[in-house]
């Protein structure tokens, strides 16, 4: 039992250790997570995009100029991401 619960172990270190992301993976990543927070109205948060400056507007800013937002309502989706008020926010 403790040989499979090691291999398994070891299995997921070297996944998880694996290619980083790229900046498309996240961004992706970062969609799927914009979805999972509309169908629950609240609770997920960007977690995959860089962070890129010292306070929220200069997130909300970067989301906007890098079109991160791709098909989606830029204000909504880089509102979400930089945690400024998009009705897909936390409210915990």
């Amino acid at each position: 039992m403790k040989n499979i619960v090691l291999i398994s172990s070891l299995a997921l270190l070297i996944t998880a250790c694996g290619q980083p992301m790229s900046l498309e993976q996240k961004i992706d990543a970062a969609h799927e997570q914009y979805q999972r927070a509309q169908v629950r109205h609240a609770g997920n948060r960007s977690s995959y995009l860089p962070r890129v400056g010292k306070i929220k507007a200069d997130d909300y800013k970067n989301c906007v100029s890098q079109r991160y937002y791709r098909w989606k309502d830029s204000y909504d989706f880089c509102a979400w991401h930089a945690e400024i008020g998009s009705k897909w926010n936390y409210k915990g």
